[in-house]
């Protein structure tokens, strides 16, 4: 057990009129150039937490962004491990996945550079002002600004939730909340909370982690920090000098209440969910010696192959989709079975043909390339996992878009009290389907992979091993005197 120190703090990293207007005129063929006409209208921050040991120095990083690509979280880490003398894997750059801010940041970008820097200045602003500090942490619950959104049509599904018996056998997309908290789908509401104290008791952190895509005002007209950005400054603003760190969890079939809403829809469950992490603070029992560990490993991401037949096949529906829209502009469902996707209706016509147009693009590249004999890249990825402890508290880092189940089953099996899986950490692959959900297909088993222009699914074992591979760490952990 050793004595720790720690230190928090946060900078603004709203993104400039000046700065879109740039974003917009150079990368014109990106699918977001005409979002978010009316700017950054609340703050958007990145939040550090840095805590040390005599042995051990972990840096979690929180950022109210949709993600970072690989080489702007692989140059921070390098940055700040280079500054502050620690090995990289000690460092953590995790985003909220806000869809109420741009999607990619080119290195050419003049903000991406300005975002590298204010992070690194932060960084090394925070730790030389390390502090003795007392640490713990505590549960807590929030029901109301969440659901599971992803439901399989079977023969016991309501005929009233899909349009035609061909979709049984596929995998609904509700954007309605109400469908989706009566679907009995697996859901979790726990808000874990991490109490970081100075050593007179004054609270200097608070970490939550939450699972749910920040997505209340997807790509709307302003860009801000939708209800995990509202959340993080109403508990500053209740707790003078305090930095509010949010963590995303299992989000890959959460979505917030409601999807398509309203800034004030954010800021409401924003509000919801900081007054439940402000009422379990209290209940925090913090200690000032604590163990800790830090593993960084690598994780190899298999792919499961688009047979020939399935591209033929969803290109077909694809073509028959776009000859229905011209006929009938609300037109939302694509395909049959497996091959199910429900656009969203709060997208315009065109918007919805648009995404169609790029789907069918990819199917007809596709076999275009298999007729030509082009091999495609259907090798592992190699990504990461990561682990934080202190004492009983352990942050499961990860890059995935991971599923309530798989969230679950980690907090289940872990030997420690409190586990907190933590999605969109350093960069994202995007969602990892339980092989019980899988097969039902839908976006994001099929579409997404395709509309990012991956060149296979992913399989569905993927999940299997990541419970296996964190159980792994963990119980290491616990053997460890």
């Amino acid at each position: 057990m050793e004595r720790l120190y720690a230190g928090a703090a946060k900078v603004d990293i709203s993104i400039s009129n000046k700065e879109l207007d740039e974003y917009k005129e150079k990368w014109t063929e990106n699918p977001h150039k005409d979002l978010y006409p009316g700017g950054t209208i609340s703050p958007i921050y990145a939040r550090v937490l840095i805590t040390r040991t005599l042995k051990t120095a972990m840096v979690l990083i929180s950022m109210d962004l949709v993600c970072t690509h690989k080489l702007v979280s692989d140059e921070i880490r390098m940055r700040i491990s280079k500054n502050l003398g620690i090995g990289i894997e000690n460092i953590s750059v995790c985003t909220s996945q806000n869809h109420s801010a741009l999607y990619s940041y080119p290195k050419e970008w003049s903000y991406t550079s300005r975002l590298i820097d204010l992070v690194e200045d932060v960084a090394n602003k925070t730790h030389q002002k390390l502090e003795p500090a007392f640490i713990g942490a505590v549960k807590g619950y929030c029901f109301d600004i969440s659901y599971n959104y992803l439901i399989p049509i079977t023969e016991e599904t309501p005929r009233c939730q899909y349009p035609h018996e061909k979709h049984k056998g596929g995998m609904i997309f509700a954007r309605d909340y109400h469908l989706g908290r009566t679907s009995g789908r697996p859901f979790d509401s726990e808000v874990g909370v991490i109490r970081v104290d100075k050593e007179n008791g004054v609270p200097l952190a608070v970490v939550f982690n939450f699972s749910s895509h920040p997505a209340t005002t997807i790509e709307g007209d302003y860009m801000h920090g939708d209800y995990s950005g509202f959340a993080a400054d109403e508990i500053e603003a209740e707790i003078h000098g305090v930095t509010a760190l949010f963590t995303q969890g299992s989000l890959g079939n959460g979505n917030s209440i409601p999807f398509f809403g309203t800034i004030d829809d954010a800021k409401k469950s924003g509000h919801k969910l900081a007054k439940e992490v402000l009422r379990v603070l209290p209940d925090v029992k913090t200690a000032s010696t604590v163990k800790t560990a830090v593993v960084s490993e690598p994780f190899l991401v298999t792919h499961v192959p688009f047979s020939t037949q399935r591209i033929v096949k969803i290109k077909g529906y694809l073509e028959e989709y776009l000859s229905d829209l011209e006929k009938n502009p609300d037109a939302c469902w694509i395909g049959e079975g497996p091959e199910t996707f429900n656009l969203s209706e709060f997208f315009s016509s065109n918007v919805r043909k648009g995404i169609a147009q790029t789907l069918l693009k990819y199917c007809n590249n596709k076999l275009l390339q298999r007729e030509k004999g082009v091999l495609e890249n259907l090798n592992p990825l190699e990504t990461e996992i990561q682990v934080f402890r202190w004492n009983d508290i352990v942050l499961c880092m990860n890059t995935f878009e991971m599923f309530y189940q798989t969230g679950l089953e980690i907090k289940r099996t872990s030997p420690f009290r409190y586990t907190f899986p933590v999605g969109n950490a350093n960069f994202l692959i995007g969602y990892v389907v339980p092989e019980d959900e899988f097969y039902y297909g839908g976006y994001c088993s099929v579409y997404s992979p395709m509309f990012t222009g991956q060149d296979g699914m992913k399989d569905p074992s993927n999940c299997k091993r990541i419970i296996e591979r964190f159980m792994t760490i963990l119980n290491k952990f616990e053997m460890q005197p």
